[in-house]
Order: structure tokens, then C-alpha cells, then sequence
């Protein structure tokens, strides 16, 4: 078992509080087995390789301003290293974003979320104002005006029309 680092990717011992390369705090890292690493990695490819289809667009849109948005064509990734990054830089923790936090994607005519194992979380907030984590590389339905809250710093209301 060994505890991954959320900034460089590193695979540090369990005892590690600190990433031995990059010293980022690994200390609320959970330790994961090499097959449950191999599983996740399976997963973000299979992902990745979603069959082609008719372009589906659904944006999120930033709850504290409603002119950033982001566009979603089919499937996306979204972290800090990528689709968002411009918005995550701007926050006084951005690191409390993981470098791939959700993947949300177009299948069987529905929009879904999948968090990618993120350091923080992901919580989706229903229409009913219940909210749920979501467990990590679970599917979950994205419907019209839920929100999704990454890390409980940032909210993106789901829009499939602006």
C-alpha cells in the first residue's frame, strides 16, 4: 500500500505526512493498493474512450457569478489541470481542488459526474436541497439546476440551455 500525492502523483510510503518529491501534505491521503490504482486508471480510460456521438453540450455555471461558465461538449474532466483551471487558480486554496477532480460526460441520453477520487470531495446538492458525496468513481445523474460543489469551496449550478 501507498498513499498517492494529489499534487505530483508520486507514490509515497504510508507512514509519509509529507510527499518525499514535491512536499505537498499527504497526511489526509488514504493508502490504496497497486490493483485499486490499476482499477482507477481502467476506469479514467474507459472514460476517455466514450463512443463518439451527436455533441451533447451542458454547461456549469458559477453559483457567485453567473457570466463564468463552463462549456461541456460530451465529456470532460475537470481539475485543476484542466477544464476549469483558469477558475481554480483564482481561489486562495486552489489545491483544495485535485488536479483531476470530476469527470462529467454525456451517455444513454444523460448527463453524469463521476468523481476521480478527489482529495476534498465532490457533493451534489438535488433540487430538494439534500445534498450527497459522492463516492469516488461512481456514476451520477446530472439533472437541470442541481449543484455541484467541489472541495466545499466552489459551486457550479448544471444548465443544459443558455
Amino acid at each position: 500500500m501507498y498513499k498517492i500525492c494529489p499534487s505530483c502523483g508520486n507514490k509515497n510510503q504510508v507512514t509519509e505526512t509529507l510527499c518525499i518529491i514535491c512536499m505537498a501534505d499527504i497526511s489526509s491521503i488514504n493508502p490504496v493498493t497497486e490493483s485499486q490504482q490499476l482499477n482507477e486508471q481502467k476506469i479514467l480510460e474507459e472514460t476517455k474512450e466514450l463512443p463518439k456521438q451527436e455533441s451533447k453540450f451542458l454547461y456549469l455555471v458559477l453559483l457567485e457569478n453567473k457570466e463564468i461558465k463552463l462549456e461541456i461538449v460530451n465529456n470532460a474532466i475537470i481539475g485543476r489541470y484542466y477544464l476549469g483551471k483558469e477558475i481554480f487558480e483564482k481561489l486562495s486554496n486552489p489545491k483544495l481542488i485535485s488536479r483531476q477532480h470530476i469527470n462529467v460526460f454525456f451517455k444513454d441520453n444523460r448527463w453524469y459526474v463521476r468523481d476521480l477520487n478527489s482529495t476534498n470531495g465532490t457533493y451534489l446538492k438535488y433540487l430538494d436541497n439534500s445534498e450527497l458525496k459522492l463516492e469516488p468513481y461512481k456514476d451520477y445523474e446530472l439533472k437541470e439546476n442541481y449543484a455541484l460543489n467541489l472541495a466545499k469551496i466552489i459551486y457550479f449550478i448544471v444548465k443544459t440551455n443558455i
